[in-house]
């Protein structure tokens, strides 16, 4: 198992006044993953997870103010995934 993945701080990301570290566990999952941002979100974030062939799986917006959410990845077949967090203007953060 490798456990969960850590994200390194990006600076110069419109979404966040400052850096963020963020979290999303367990790695590998059979379903429901979670996503843990250190600290509550300044700004709404998208969050979209793409297969190994960039095929976007699903999407979901995550409000101001929160500190943590899920991703119920259960009909997704097994496999690497990549996730993505930021805003609707293309910046973002990406976690394999």
């Amino acid at each position: 198992s490798i456990g969960a993945f850590e994200a390194n701080p990006v600076t110069g990301l419109d979404l966040f006044s400052e850096k963020l570290s963020w979290r999303i566990f367990p790695n590998p999952t059979s379903g429901v993953v979670f996503l843990e941002f250190g600290k509550p979100l300044e700004k709404q974030a998208q969050i979209q997870v793409f297969n190994a062939f960039g095929v976007m799986i699903t999407e979901r917006v995550f409000s101001a103010g929160l500190e943590k959410g899920t991703l119920d990845l259960t009909e997704s077949p097994g496999g690497v995934y990549w996730v993505q967090i930021g805003r609707k203007n293309g910046m973002f953060i990406v976690k394999k």
